[in-house]
């Protein structure tokens, strides 16, 4: 990488070698990683996508829901894919009404779900 910039929600990146669109061609669909620290900072509350994964969801009443597998993000807001103790899969809406505190250091995210969430 020898070039990178924010870009309204993206990370725009340069890479050597690749000049044009023609270059590019050969790499469209290829998984491309950075190292974490050539990441741009969040600012105040916000995490990247990745960092959720393996986040412990409990209640505000500490009951836990489960393990976060995937984040989906979808045009109105992210929405983590919780895998329950029991196997099943929880959607749970990464909005503030419900994600009340993410705790990135014990790996661990408060929710208080909204009414019909936890339904089955």
């Amino acid at each position: 990488m020898t070039e990178r910039r924010p870009h309204k929600q993206l990370l725009l990146v340069r890479f050597a070698g690749v000049d044009t669109l023609n270059d590019l061609e050969e790499w469209i669909g290829s998984l491309v990683e950075i190292e974490r620290e050539a990441l741009p900072p969040t600012a105040g509350d916000e995490i990247y996508a990745f960092e959720a994964v393996g986040l412990a969801v409990a209640t505000l009443a500490g009951e836990l829901l489960g393990e976060v597998r995937e984040t989906l993000s979808l045009p109105a807001n992210d929405v983590w894919v919780v895998l329950r103790p029991d196997g099943r899969e929880l959607l749970i809406p990464v909005i503030a009404d419900v994600v009340r505190e993410i705790d990135l250091t014990s790996r661990r995210a408060t929710v208080d779900p909204i009414p019909g969430l936890m339904e089955d």
